[in-house]
């Protein structure tokens, strides 16, 4: 087992904001290792440090998915089946991760139907860990 802390040692306490599907993601995992939270989320960052280069290879695999997503998502939800489809819905429900096109009621009235909704990137990057948690991780 990896531990940070020496039992010499005072622990140092930290708090942690997550959302709620994260927390119950995390406290599932840590009870299928049989493992505390504290030293389920220690193990957690001493694994992740260690992987080095693999660690920067997932993040870059992961931003490409969240665009890959945004994109699909944005312009033929359609194509979204299982749990991407579930994505998409939860997705649907957050306002916040929506732009809108701002145009004049003449651009509007040229542009067509290219003025749809998009993802936002950007915000879905920020959102992705409960996104995906809440529909992947908890039972």
């Amino acid at each position: 087992m990896h531990t940070l802390i020496k039992p010499a040692h005072q622990p140092v306490r930290t708090v942690l904001h997550l959302s709620p599907a994260v927390t119950s993601a995390a406290l599932n995992e840590a009870q299928r290792h049989q493992q505390g939270l504290a030293e389920w989320v220690e193990r957690l960052v001493v694994d992740s440090c260690a992987a080095g280069d693999d660690h920067l290879e997932r993040r870059l695999s992961e931003l490409m998915s969240i665009e890959l997503f945004a994109h699909v998502a944005s312009n033929c939800p359609g194509a979204l089946v299982g749990r991407w489809r579930l994505l998409y819905d939860l997705c649907m429900l957050e306002p916040a991760l929506w732009r809108y096109p701002v145009v004049t009621l003449d651009e509007a009235e040229t542009a067509g139907t290219d003025l749809h909704p998009t993802l936002d990137a950007a915000e879905l990057l920020r959102r992705w860990p409960a996104l995906v948690a809440s529909v992947w991780l908890v039972a």
